[in-house]
């Protein structure tokens, strides 16, 4: 009862209160929400050191990837934060889309950072690698005569943007990868 109740509440974020009608009408069980609670966070509790090392696991290796995403909690807007490394998958949520979450996520971690270009990201002091499937996307926008949304290429011109179409159209060769990423990165960095 306590995994079913574990799940509904955290993993599906559905309501205290819900959990409750739904434990009435569905399995006949009569139970209060502070009842429900207590188990939630006897769970949260016997599942700590698992969380633990998890987190161990992830700081332990050399390449992280790091995204967010907005996260309700309680009908407020917090941000689940996570960190994907060739082992395992660290959550967070935390209130705040923050350098603080940052920090509190990777802790004292230092590897490579792979991660789309939100600021926090992109002042990383050690190795980063900017996710090209972010650039990719972008660049099938362009292809599409829908634009990239985040930034323009008059700095560096239509064939760059012709460019950027024809690779996320047609497989591109190692060295135009390298010098197409090349553009592509100075047109993000510029806007």
């Amino acid at each position: 009862m306590s995994a079913l109740i574990a799940e509904l509440s955290g993993m599906q974020a559905v309501s205290r209160k819900s959990v409750q009608q739904f434990l009435s009408s569905v399995l006949g069980i009569s139970i209060s929400t502070g009842a429900i609670q207590k188990i939630i966070d006897r769970v949260s509790e016997a599942i700590e050191p698992a969380y633990e090392r998890i987190g161990q696991v992830a700081h332990g290796d050399s390449v992280g990837y790091v995204d967010e995403t907005s996260w309700f909690k309680a009908s407020k807007l917090h941000w689940l934060w996570v960190m994907v490394t060739a082992g395992v998958a660290l959550y967070l949520v935390h209130p705040r889309h923050s350098r603080e979450a940052f920090n509190e996520l990777i802790r004292q971690w230092q590897g490579i950072l792979v991660s789309d270009n939100y600021s926090v990201y992109k002042n990383w002091v050690n190795q980063r690698q900017s996710c090209l499937s972010h650039y990719i996307r972008k660049g099938q926008g362009v292809s599409r005569g829908s634009g990239c949304g985040h930034f323009s290429f008059r700095r560096t011109g239509a064939s760059s943007a012709a460019a950027v179409g024809s690779f996320c159209q047609n497989a591109a060769g190692a060295g135009q990868v390298e010098k197409l990423l090349l553009e592509i990165r100075a047109a993000v960095d510029a806007s």
